[in-house]
């Protein structure tokens, strides 16, 4: 899936998130800036799901159910095209954390294991921050680049692996 479609989605998905945080700025909850991603996403014709439960599992032991931020299905889109569906966890922090990390090896641990065939497809993951700057310091670095994405395959055998974009 590593393939020039799929960097297709990436240059996508990081163009609709840079709208939303020049729109918006700094300062939101992460819900604010997830909903302004569902509008970009309706607006470009992108079908998602937001906010669909998972099941958590420890071993075949349904242990809570958990919400994923979005879930992209599998679709032939203008400017791209998934053979395979893909989950979006969003944050808005000053950067990519493990917490962060670790929450989404959890995603992609419990998802083989609901019973939905389309998630049962999942392997890839993104991790998707708006970058949170703090207004009140007096010397703070404003990055070019306020969007950061980590794109995460998980498998069985090595856990998870960072995919270059």
């Amino acid at each position: 899936m590593a393939t020039k479609p799929f960097n297709d989605f990436i240059s996508t998905l990081k163009r609709l998130s840079s709208r939303v945080y020049k729109e918006l700025g700094d300062g939101f909850d992460e819900d604010i800036y997830q909903r302004a991603l569902a509008y970009e996403f309706r607006k470009s014709k992108i079908q998602y799901m937001r906010e669909t439960n998972i099941e958590t599992f420890y071993k075949d032991q349904m242990l809570a159910l958990r919400e994923l931020d979005f879930l992209i299905p599998a679709q032939k889109h203008k400017s791209f095209t998934l053979k395979k569906p893909i989950i979006i966890e969003t944050k808005y922090s000053t950067k990519i954390v493990d917490a962060h990390r670790a929450q989404l090896r959890q995603y992609l641990k419990s998802i083989p294991k609901n019973a939905s065939q389309e998630l049962k497809e999942v392997d890839y993951g993104i991790l998707l921050n708006w970058q949170k700057t703090n207004a009140y310091e007096e010397k703070r670095i404003i990055s070019d680049e306020p969007i950061e994405i980590e794109v995460w395959k998980y498998t069985a055998k090595a856990d998870m692996k960072l995919i270059e974009i």
